[in-house]
Parts: C-alpha cells; structure tokens; sequence
C-alpha cells in the first residue's frame, strides 16, 4: 500500500489514524480568516477531512 492509494487514506480516516486532526480548526488559520475583511468571498478548503474550519466559519458568518 502507497501513500497515493485512496484506500490507505480512507483507512486512516475510517480507523481514526488522523495525526493532521488536531480536533478543530487551527489557530494559524483561525487568526487568519479573522483578519479578513471583506467577508462576501468564497473560500476552498481542500480535503476538508471533520471539517472544523468549515464549522468554525459558518459559526462566526453573518449568514
């Protein structure tokens, strides 16, 4: 099995084995995104994963 194999991936996640899961969205990014000014953008976030960033943007939009 190679780190380019889907299925080690979706193991890993499946059995929990996520040392890039801190738990929830980084500091780094949190200060990041709350700088920003301008807030009607659209935003990626690759390979979202739990998606604590998603949650911790949707939390803090005005939407």
């Amino acid at each position: 099995m190679t780190f380019l194999d889907k299925n080690y991936w979706s193991e890993r996640y499946s059995s929990g084995k996520t040392g890039w899961d801190i738990g929830l969205a980084s500091t780094s990014l949190v200060q990041y995104l709350d700088q920003i000014v301008k807030r009607d953008i659209s935003i990626l976030i690759p390979g979202a994963g739990s998606g604590h960033e998603v949650f911790m943007i949707l939390k803090n939009s005005k939407i």
